[in-house]
């Protein structure tokens, strides 16, 4: 289980790197489509990239130090060689590390499937209607913002107009119910890293051009459009795990305006190209002698024993 964590490190390294070119490319171009392929692409490379590249380099001398902390030894110059323990527990630092990492992706997992069950109970007291070969399920609770996730698309009955539903079958047929799945799944592998989340959100906001750009393609004009989306974005609640139609509301200026905006120069796509050079520092990052001793010692770092742990080793004269 040691390499989950060591593997988690590997990608968030990568991540940290390509995610400001993401946000520079996306940011400034509203060919949804091209976002979206190209933010799948450098999710599936982040976390592929590690696995490609060889990360068991030899240890040489001068980084002997590095790997012995990190396994729970410190060689000092002279050969005196010590144990050292956090204060009063004598528990190596690896350890606690990797109690932490782990209380986090459980709390996490245990957190995205209450999330289900919620999706679930909500369907139950939902009364079931058909749209355009749409499942439509409505409730009572205004407080909840129109939503949709997988084929299921939930509004309550103020929110039962057509401008609403066709935002979220934009949502449904382009599945991006699938995008949030796997996005959501890094931010469980990869909870300590925070550039993970805001990965995520411009996954979502993404999703939201499009979901935007879809209901004003179909004929409706874009300054009712926009009416609709301040009047049903105040006070709503977002469902954990879906598409809302008032997702994005930190951006939300930045989304009414991408509407009225011509199409975006074939130019402006060309930032993608700067996610190169990024993956190139990355794997030169991760080969490095210093970052591969250290994920190559988590990896093959061993439990000591109880008895290790509360009789701590004398220091060698």
């Amino acid at each position: 289980m040691n390499a989950l964590f060591s593997y988690s490190m590997a990608v968030s390294a990568v991540l940290v790197l390509i995610y400001p070119v993401l946000y520079l490319t996306v940011s400034r171009n509203n060919s949804f489509r091209f976002n979206r392929l190209l933010l799948g692409f450098g999710l599936l490379a982040a976390f592929a990239l590690p696995l490609i590249m060889t990360l068991n380099v030899t240890p040489i001398r001068h980084l002997a130090d590095t790997a012995a902390v990190l396994t729970g030894d410190i060689v000092i110059k002279n050969a005196v060689t010590v144990t050292p323990q956090t204060p009063d527990s004598g528990i190596p630092v690896i350890m606690v590390l990797l109690g932490i990492y782990y209380c986090g992706v459980l709390v996490l997992t245990l957190k995205t499937l209450y999330s289900l069950l919620q999706l679930n109970r909500l369907k139950r007291h939902c009364r079931k209607e058909s749209h355009d070969n749409h499942a439509l399920y409505i409730h009572d609770n205004d407080l909840i913002a129109p939503f949709s996730f997988g084929k299921s698309i939930f509004l309550s009955e103020g929110d039962h107009n057509d401008p609403v539903i066709k935002h979220e079958c934009g949502h449904v047929d382009a599945s991006h119910w699938i995008d949030i799945l796997i996005a959501e799944s890094g931010c469980i592998l990869l909870w300590y890293n925070p550039f993970m989340w805001l990965y995520k959100n411009l996954i979502k906001l993404n999703h939201e051009y499009e979901a935007d750009h879809y209901v004003i393609s179909s004929g409706m004009d874009i300054s009712e459009y926009q009416h609709l989306l301040i009047s049903k974005a105040l006070g709503r609640r977002i469902m954990p795990l879906t598409n809302s139609l008032t997702n994005g509301t930190r951006n939300f200026r930045r989304r009414i305006l991408i509407m009225s905006e011509g199409k975006t120069s074939s130019a402006r796509k060309l930032l993608a190209a700067l996610m190169i050079p990024s993956f190139v520092i990355a794997a030169a990052l991760l080969t490095h002698p210093v970052s591969a001793n250290v994920l190559s010692s988590i990896t093959n770092f061993k439990m000591p024993e109880a008895s290790e742990i509360s009789e701590p080793q004398p220091v060698a004269a």
